[in-house]
Order: structure tokens, then sequence, then C-alpha cells
């Protein structure tokens, strides 16, 4: 995938690899696609702005910062459209490839990676976790900030903490009509029957008829 397909890509070849080197970072970018569930997220192309502290340390590259954005999806109660702006922070350590195949070797297990080629490494409980990688050259933030987003994200989004909802027997909003009822109306099914009066001179029912 070409840098221009990959807008959170940070240009680091002129950062030196000197622990202690520190960058201040701050980029506008657009989602090249959509983050998030049926109900609420940011839709493809929406602008994140991402300001970061890039560091230098003995392993690899140390990236802190924050991400402000703007979230769109519907009201789980009323289902009206609403948007959110939302701030997330991160934290992640991009280790050089060069000392993470150094790592892997000393310890005999060799770089692992799972499905995509993402590198993984062994922890001390035995199952493999996430191990960023980076060639001192450059470091995509975007699953960085991705996945701070997506766990920052509303279980239930609301448009209002007091949203009413929806009428459970019409669906009408009941934020725009809060006195609705449905209490003493007669299902539009039966409307018909509502004012039938039995005949007098039907007769005694047979008793017959009722077993």
């Amino acid at each position: 995938m070409s840098h221009a397909h990959r807008p959170f890509l940070l240009d680091l070849h002129t950062f030196p690899r000197q622990p202690g080197a520190l960058r201040h970072v701050e980029r506008r970018v657009e989602t090249a696609e959509a983050w998030g569930d049926q109900l609420i997220g940011l839709p493809a192309r929406s602008p994140v702005e991402v300001v970061c502290d890039v560091a230098a340390v003995g392993e690899g590259i140390l990236v802190t910062g924050r991400a402000v954005c703007l979230l769109a999806g519907l009201c789980a109660r009323c289902l009206a459209s609403l948007e959110r702006p939302t701030e997330v922070t991160f934290h992640e350590l991009f280790v050089y490839a060069d000392r993470a195949e150094h790592h892997a070797a000393a310890a005999g297990v060799g770089l692992r990676t799972r499905p995509g080629g993402a590198p993984r490494r062994p922890t001390d409980s035995g199952e493999d976790e996430d191990w960023p990688l980076t060639d001192g050259e450059t470091i995509d933030l975007e699953d960085v900030v991705r996945d701070a987003v997506m766990l920052d994200l509303p279980w239930t989004p609301v448009c209002e903490d007091d949203c009413a909802g929806l009428c459970v027997d019409c669906g009408a909003n009941l934020n725009c009509d809060p006195s609705h009822s449905h209490a003493g109306r007669t299902d539009a099914r039966w409307a018909a029957l509502a004012s039938w009066v039995p005949s007098v001179d039907a007769g005694p029912v047979n008793p017959g008829l009722m077993k």
C-alpha cells in the first residue's frame, strides 16, 4: 500500500534513533474507511485531529498522544441522528524491527505473525500479544488511533440522557409528544365490533353447542 493511502503514517527518516530524541506532531487526517458499528462510529473520510509526542527510547519509538474526532450515528432509543465530539488518548511503543528479531532469536522462539502479517511476541503467560514494529523510518498510527476510538464508543448512544424513546405500540417519538398515550383507545383491528350489540331475538344458546 502506498503512503498516499496511509494517512496516519508518520515519516521519521530524519528522526534520530538516539534515546531521548523528541518530536511533537500535530496532524489533521481522514479515515480511509468507516470505524464503528451500526449505531455509532466514524464514517469513511471523517476528519481526525492527531496530536502526539514521538520519543526515541532504547527499544524503539514511544508515541503518546490524543485524537479528536466527531462521532456520528443513531440514538439507541429514538433512532434520531446524532453527532458527538470525542477525544481519546493513546500510548504505544513501536519496537525497532532489528531489536525484535534479536530478542526473539535470543529467546529461541522466532518472530511470529498473525493473519495479515502483524508481528506477535510470546508473553510470560504463554499467549501471544501484538508487537508493533518500526524500521525507524516510519510508524503507522492508524491501528493505535482506531483501537482507542473503538474502545471509547458508547454501548448505547443516546441523543439526550433523558431521551424518552419510541412508543412500543405505534413507534411515535415520545420526545415530540410527551403526553402520547394509547390508554382508552380501541385497537383498529377491533373497531368494527365496538358498536356491535347482540340481538335480543337470538334466543337462548343451545347448550349442546358449548360442548
